[in-house]
């Protein structure tokens, strides 16, 4: 005849045991919806159109800032069907300062595997344009485009970088009726 002391160890791992399987079901509730919704993020993310800087000029430089002219090709290589563009977002830096990002509402619609050509102006604001001034004595400032593209019902997505100079006697033109006589040369 088992004594006390030897039944209830068998108790409690039956205990144990039912409430492991609680446990286990509850993981199964929370575990497969999360891992479905990270394999369909996966799949979005996976189908996310291709943005490349094809050409970035500096159209002028002014007290509301400095105006870039972009061209970017998109490419919707990864989706069957279109899909929609309805913003950029560009960071810029010039001579190392951050002047932070701007937004460009931009409408293009992306048919599968067509580039499509993206031209926009993008006015950064130049908060102090005569210390770009004095950046501009010594030659060159340059900058730096970090931007992103606004894909309809999926988010930002960090889509292309760009590195370039504006040029000095530009700087230097558009500083002139701000900086005091006699200090630019």
């Amino acid at each position: 005849m088992a004594s006390a002391h030897e039944v209830r160890p068998a108790v409690r791992k039956v205990e144990r045991g039912a409430h492991d399987n609680v446990r286990l079901a509850a993981m199964r509730r929370t575990i497969v919806p999360a891992l479905a919704l990270f394999l369909f993020a996966g799949c979005i993310a996976g189908r996310l159109p291709t943005l490349r800087t094809d050409q970035i000029q500096v159209r002028s430089v002014g007290v509301a800032g400095l105006t870039l002219a972009v061209r970017l090709i998109a490419t919707n290589e990864r989706h069957s069907e279109t899909i929609h563009l309805d913003a950029l977002r560009v960071r810029a830096r010039i001579g190392g300062t951050d002047y932070g990002e701007v937004d460009v509402p931009q409408s293009v619609d992306l048919p599968p595997n067509e580039p499509v050509t993206i031209e926009t102006d993008i006015v950064v604001p130049v908060g102090n344009l005569p210390e770009l001034a004095l950046l501009a004595m010594s030659g060159p400032v340059p900058y730096q485009l970090e931007g992103s593209a606004h894909v309809e019902n999926v988010g930002w997505t960090v889509d292309f970088t760009y590195d370039g100079e504006v040029p000095q006697q530009q700087i230097l033109e558009a500083a002139t009726p701000v900086i005091p006589f006699g200090l630019l040369p």
